[in-house]
């Protein structure tokens, strides 16, 4: 990781995962990075009060879907992501 991370608690969103796992050409290099990566992170996943916020935040704003989820997540967790 950066060295301006260091020492700090990384929160990634399942749908950030999910974006990166799901490039098609993904080489098995890439992969072995991203695992990296991911494992000194704290990946968030979905629970129902980030689906109940998505939705508020999908009616009130126009977000597409991806960006309706980490904005759920960030209300609900109170925290950057």
């Amino acid at each position: 990781m950066v060295d301006i991370l260091e020492g700090k608690q990384i929160y990634v969103s399942f749908v950030t995962e999910l974006e990166l796992y799901g490039f098609r050409k993904l080489t098995p290099e890439e992969k072995q990075k991203i695992d990296a990566i991911l494992a000194s992170c704290t990946v968030i996943d979905i629970n129902a009060g980030i689906k109940s916020k998505t939705i508020e935040v999908r009616q009130n704003h126009r977000l597409k879907l991806p960006d309706s989820l980490i904005a759920g997540q960030q209300f609900i967790l109170i925290c950057l992501l």
